[in-house]
């Protein structure tokens, strides 16, 4: 190589090292910045002794308990929380995963504090997974809570056998102790307007409170002023593009979601294996979806259940982006206003208005009458205001056009927003009120014997008319039939998480058993004989199966 060649060379080089040391320089910047952004949104998790010293330092007047799985019990705590903060009652909002028996006790020698318990029942009556020490202390604890106001709400669904198992135990135990109840033992119901029973539970024990703490008339008057907000709006402007999964979780169409709102720690990725249709020549559709969790170190037993995080539809989501005309790729945080707040946000920050309509809030479900009182100003249209004033109201009249232009024709929000053309909320407020998108659960049919590290689900799916000709389609199953499998598309992963289940078969394997099913209710069962079969080694005792529709 000549002497030109030779310098020309140094000189190229010289320059690329120059430019790459200043990209990576501006990368580490820029890194540093989402680092400590996302640092600032973690949600704080106190210690026993710092929430204590908070709850003294702070002049706490109440502290507000929460159990929560999907985070409709933390939504309602949240809620009380700010209500009671704006009628002058100081108060923190509390994760039972934080709170054990000693905290309660240092609680009962304080002479003006109240306990509030906001809790869930999963399952077949079993307390949720935050809550689930904080139980087994108040059980087997002989310490006595002699002087501890409190009222309990709990949340629970009729349908299930153990109905609000965990609110009732709470109230039972809370009082077994030496607690008084402020209130009596309220239970929400999911399928009987659970929202309403905790609005009246709420308005009946603001004025207890009040009229306990002695507050003046000014601070009464707050019961009947427009809604205030709990979270306020922060724009991020960025001048690099962004990681890509801060922008749009959907990357290279892989489906994978990296960031997950629920109060669980114990989901994992896994791929789908198969999918295919049980249904031919038919206008239904009924799925048999087989998950590979070979990656993951849980394993389920056979009559569990298999947690279903589905996205919200992207059609939809873009539609709420033009029908509010926002910018879905605006990175957007929402801060608490309350500086003493241990809950920082309501979903995982900073994040794309896509990234939060998509994968935190419920859009497809019915909107609450709260959400309808709070954006009742966002309602431009005279006429419109009166037909939502007239919907959000406790009249019979109220009742029943909520029940049937909500409930029965099945609106979202995207309806909402179609139907009132005046009715055009600000997106950040709609994420505040907006219930938090709860997974699905499906019953696992397949035995952990004959598939370890497989798992069935059978799933009809939901698409069907309402009595007004709307169209109907369930979320998660409508997603899982839109799945590609693993042999077309390598990356495909969904996140799911095991759920345990007290329905099991007979220990004894000489105990015959009679399986009655109607449609995918055959699940279970369908596992339940390939146990049985695996374990007689195809020689198994008497079943009676009897598959049909009534």
């Amino acid at each position: 190589m000549d002497n030109f060649g030779f310098y020309a060379v140094v000189v190229v080089t010289v320059v690329l090292c120059t430019t790459f040391n200043k990209l990576k320089r501006i990368l580490h910047k820029h890194l540093q910045k989402i680092r400590s952004i996302s640092a600032e949104c973690e949600p704080q998790r106190s210690n026993h002794e710092d929430l204590l010293a908070v709850i003294n330092r702070s002049d706490i007047k109440v502290s507000i308990f929460y159990g929560s799985q999907t985070g409709t019990a933390k939504k309602f705590a949240i809620n009380l929380g700010h209500h009671l903060h704006n009628c002058g009652v100081r108060n923190l909002v509390v994760d039972l995963r934080q709170t054990n028996m000693d905290i309660l006790v240092n609680l009962s020698m304080l002479d003006t504090c109240v306990a509030l318990f906001v809790v869930a029942t999963y399952g077949e009556g079993e307390p949720t997974d935050s809550a689930r020490h904080f139980m087994d202390n108040l059980k087997n604890s002989y310490q006595k809570l002699d002087n501890l106001r409190f009222a309990v709400f709990g949340l629970g669904n009729s349908m299930y056998t153990y109905f609000n198992a965990v609110g009732k135990s709470i109230d039972r135990l809370l009082t077994k102790h030496g607690g008084k109840r402020l209130q009596a033992l309220t239970l929400g119901d999911e399928v009987d307007e659970l929202e309403s029973t905790f609005i009246n539970w709420r308005s009946h024990l603001t004025s207890l409170l009040i009229g306990f703490f002695n507050l003046n008339d000014h601070d009464r008057n707050y019961l009947n002023k427009q809604y205030k907000r709990i979270y306020s709006l922060k724009c991020i402007n960025w001048n690099v593009p962004l990681v890509s999964h801060f922008v749009n979780m959907f990357i290279n169409k892989a489906h994978v979601m990296e960031t997950l709102p629920y109060e669980n720690d114990n989901y994992f990725y896994a791929s789908v294996v198969k999918n295919q249709e049980l249904y031919h020549g038919s206008s239904r559709s009924c799925r048999h979806i087989e998950l590979d969790v070979s990656a993951s170190q849980l394993r389920y037993k056979t009559g569990d259940h298999i947690a279903i995080f589905a996205p919200n539809p992207l059609d939809l989501v873009e539609k709420i982006g033009d029908l509010l005309n926002i910018d879905l790729n605006e990175m957007i945080s929402l801060d608490a206003v309350d500086p003493y707040s241990l809950t920082k946000h309501p979903f995982p920050c900073p994040c794309t208005y896509r990234h939060a309509f998509m994968h935190f809030v419920d859009i497809t479900g019915p909107p609450g009458k709260s959400l309808l009182s709070a954006c009742l100003d966002s309602v431009a249209n005279p006429e419109e205001s009166q037909f939502v004033q007239l919907l959000i109201s406790d009249s019979e009249d109220g009742k029943k056009l909520y029940s049937k232009w909500i409930l029965e024709d099945h609106r979202g929000l995207v309806d909402l927003l179609q139907d009132l053309k005046s009715f055009r909320p600000p997106a950040d407020l709609l994420l505040e009120l907006l219930n938090p998108l709860k997974p699905r659960l499906y019953s696992i049919s397949s035995s952990s014997l004959v598939h370890t590290n497989r798992i069935h689900i059978t799933a009809a799916i939901l698409n069907y008319k309402t009595n007004s000709g709307r169209i109907f389609k369930g979320l998660a199953t409508n997603w899982l039939k839109s799945l590609q499998t693993a042999d077309t598309q390598r990356h495909l992963k969904i996140p799911v998480a095991i759920h345990t289940s007290n329905f099991n078969l007979p220990r004894s394997r000489k105990i015959p058993v009679i399986m009655i099913a109607s449609g995918t209710g055959l699940a279970p069962f369908r596992a339940f004989i390939q146990e049985r079969l695996k374990m007689a080694h195809d020689k198994g005792d008497p079943q009676f199966e009897f598959i049909g529709v009534p």
